[in-house]
Formats: C-alpha cells, structure tokens, sequence
C-alpha cells in the first residue's frame, strides 16, 4: 500500500513504511486496523546520512504533513532512537513518536525510565516506548551480557520499569534484578510535564506475548504475517491481558515496503539489504 507525498518528491535516505493496528477479537475477521504509520531509519554521518539536527528530523517532519499517524524509528549504532524522538517531538505537534526498539539489556529500568519520561516531556506527551530484548548473539557477543532466560528478564524489566513510569517507589527482589529505591523523594524519579509513555514490547513468541499481555500496553511486531498475528499474536496477548483484568494490548504490525517509480532498482536494493 503506497501513501502519496502530495506532489513532493520522496526521501532519498533510507526510509520504511509500516502500518501500525490495533487488532481485537470481533468484526472483520478479529482485526481492526488503524491509518498507516511510518518507520523511518536515519544513518549516521559520515555515511551519506543525516549530519544536522534539521535533517534528523525532517522525514518526521514529512510524515506528519503527508497525514501519517505515527513515527518509528530503530535504535542501532548510530543515532539514540529516544534522542531523536525528542528531537522530532520539537518539530512536530501532531504525530505519534515511537521507538521500535529499544534493547532491554544495555539499560537498567532506572536509566530507560527516566530517559523515556524525559523524552515525552520533549513530544509532549506523543512519545510511545517500544523496547526489546535484541539478539542473543549481540547480547553475549557483543555486550558480554548474559541471555540465559530472556522471557524472565522481560518480565522482571516490566515490573521494575512501570512503577517508575508512573512515578512510583519500587522495591523488587528478583533473579534478574535487584532494585531498592524505595525511599522518598531521594529515589524517586521526578521528570514532570509529559506524563507516562506507552510501552509495546518486541514479542513473536508465546512467552514474550504472555508478558506482554500482562504488564505491556501493546507489541510491536516485525515480518509476522497474518495467519500468525490473527491465530497465534491476537488470542494469546488478549488471553494473558484478561487475565489480570487489562484491556487486549495494541498490536503493531510493521512490514517493509518501497514507494518508488524505480521498481527494478529498489528489488536490487531490497535483495541486497536482506542478503545472508
């Protein structure tokens, strides 16, 4: 599906469009979709990215004009996906900002927390945190962490990581995690002006969907197709949330696509960026 620029050319940076939905048991086959969104994945300087915090935010900027809903962006190593949020939340006034997503991992709930409300502050209250727990072998290999139970660890960051989104104390004695800031005001977090973010979490499998359902307001999800999501995503996050009393989560369904007049050149692209 193709969202037109109203007569303004395209992007030429990397760009993928994704179409965000809610889906909910009920009419048209359990799925109830929203308008489009979009992803937008920036490259660092000295690459033939973005150099200035102009450009940054530009394709933000675009995507609100060109009557997109919300704005995605990856965190990879180049620019901090919450920065450039906060940027973008300066340039715009409308559009939904998001991260898909954040690595759990390298952050504690703290550091992720206090950065997230700050960046709400920024996008006035726009701002949706999408986290995730990355990739065993960048985890391990990259960062010497330690990814033996990654539904486990998931669980515990959400149980830390809400309570100091909603500006509570929290003092949780777990396997993964240790935290006593349980003592007012001096570790308490205090970020006012935006208020509490939305989180989504990277799920696909049954566990992570479990967890989501119960402590998450929403997935967002990569190359899923439909069957799956409708089957499998939808009854069991809808499941887990009634089973704490929570609304069926938001589920984003993000899928890569190209909008351009150069069909051969973007298959050789798309070929070569999925290439191994």
């Amino acid at each position: 599906m193709q969202k037109r620029s109203r007569g303004r050319s395209l992007p030429s940076f990397p760009t993928t469009f994704s179409r965000p939905a809610y889906h909910r048991h009920g009419p048209e086959r359990g799925i109830r979709r929203t308008p489009m969104g979009m992803r937008i994945i920036t490259t660092p300087p000295g690459t033939g990215g973005h150099s200035t915090v102009s450009a940054i935010v530009e394709p933000f900027k675009q995507a609100e004009a060109d009557g997109f809903q919300s704005a995605w962006i990856g965190n990879h190593l180049n620019y901090d996906a919450m920065t450039v949020c906060a940027l973008a939340g300066q340039a715009t006034s409308t559009i939904e900002l998001g991260t898909a997503v954040v690595p759990t991992y390298p952050r504690h709930p703290m550091v992720m927390a206090q950065q997230a409300l700050t960046t709400n502050v920024a996008c006035g209250g726009r701002f949706t945190l999408g986290i995730g727990l990355s990739h065993k072998f960048i985890v391990e290999g990259w960062q010497g962490l330690r990814w033996a139970t990654p539904v486990r660890h998931m669980r515990e960051y959400l149980e830390v990581l809400n309570p100091l989104l909603d500006g509570e104390l929290v003092n949780h004695k777990g396997q993964e995690y240790q935290v006593q800031l349980n003592n007012a005001p001096f570790t308490q977090l205090n970020v006012p002006g935006g208020g509490r973010p939305q989180v989504v979490v990277a799920a696909l499998g049954p566990g992570m969907l479990k967890v989501t359902g119960e402590l998450a307001d929403g997935t967002s999800m990569f190359h899923c197709g439909p069957n799956y999501i409708e089957q499998t995503a939808v009854p069991t996050i809808t499941k887990a949330a009634e089973s704490v009393g929570r609304v069926a989560p938001r589920i984003i369904a993000g899928i890569p696509i190209s909008v351009t007049d150069k069909e051969e050149a973007a298959r050789t692209s798309a070929g070569k960026g999925w290439e191994g």
